[in-house]
């Protein structure tokens, strides 16, 4: 297997990242891609992640991706509308960093929701699921 190395980032030690790419048998990670966690990024830093949502809170217009808490309060849906945010449920999400939060611009849902049941609950949380 050929192995390419094109890292263009500027990291401090500590620096919090998010890596796409498999992990092998031997718990090595074949990156694929190496960005800044957008939770680390600088207030008014344009920020996309990508993942699985954890918890849901409709009336304060937030929920969590990741671990990466979004407002999604005044974001424009494609694929998709508010109803369709739920634990589980795989989204996009594009926005602004704004005080730790992920101030959502635009939001896509990608997929239903895993099987898996991943996502980071959080108590107190409305999970947006019906009595699940």
């Amino acid at each position: 297997m050929k192995r390419y190395t094109h890292l263009r980032l500027k990291l401090r030690d500590g620096a919090e990242v998010r890596v796409e790419g498999w992990l092998a048998p031997d718990g090595v990670v074949d990156a694929e891609r190496i960005d800044p966690a957008p939770g680390g990024l600088p207030d008014g830093r344009h920020a996309e992640i990508e993942g699985v949502v954890g918890w849901v809170d409709v009336q304060g217009g937030r929920f969590s991706v990741d671990g990466v808490v979004v407002d999604a309060s005044g974001a424009r849906f494609e694929k998709g509308t508010w109803s369709d945010v739920a634990r589980g449920v795989r989204v996009e999400v594009e926005g602004v960093m704004r005080s730790g939060l992920l101030v959502a611009q635009e939001v896509e849902v990608k997929a239903g929701r895993h099987e898996t049941g991943h996502g980071e609950g959080e108590p107190g949380e409305e999970s947006g699921e019906d009595g699940e």
